[in-house]
């Protein structure tokens, strides 16, 4: 009995002290800061990870008198349909939300292989994203 007992207390250890692993990573989104103006290449990301959920980190631009502006962070999933990626966001800022919004990838020609390179269009502004392969 007591040999099983402590079978079953060490099961019950070994499982516990087993670390919760962040699936791998699957690739990254970085926009292009000259064609971003004020976005920092080091502060824009989405991590595209195989359990469909994505993390994205910015820092606004600055407001007079401070020299760096504020960081805009937003965490989701994310489903792709042909050269669409539509985002269902649930965290904004640290705080629980609901809205969804979708990116048109135009891949470009000359990227058949990774890194891969695509362009989108918005508020009059062409963002070239870079996917990354798994390293």
């Amino acid at each position: 009995m007591n040999k099983l007992l402590s079978s079953v207390i060490a099961i019950l250890l070994i499982s516990c002290a087993k670390q919760v692993q962040t699936p791998p990573l699957a690739g990254q989104w970085f926009a292009n800061p000259a064609s971003i103006d004020y976005l920092n290449l080091e502060r824009l990301a989405l991590d595209f990870r195989t359990d469909s959920t994505y993390r994205y980190y910015y820092r606004s631009a600055p407001v007079p008198p401070f020299e760096t502006g504020q960081d805009y962070t937003e965490g989701g999933r994310y489903s792709l349909r042909s050269d669409t990626i539509h985002f269902s966001v649930i965290e904004a800022n640290g705080l629980r939300t609901a809205y969804n919004y979708s990116r048109k990838f135009r891949i470009l020609p000359d990227t058949t292989e990774w890194p891969l390179r695509v362009t989108y269009h918005r508020n009059n502004i062409d963002f070239e994203v870079y996917f990354r392969a798994e390293k």
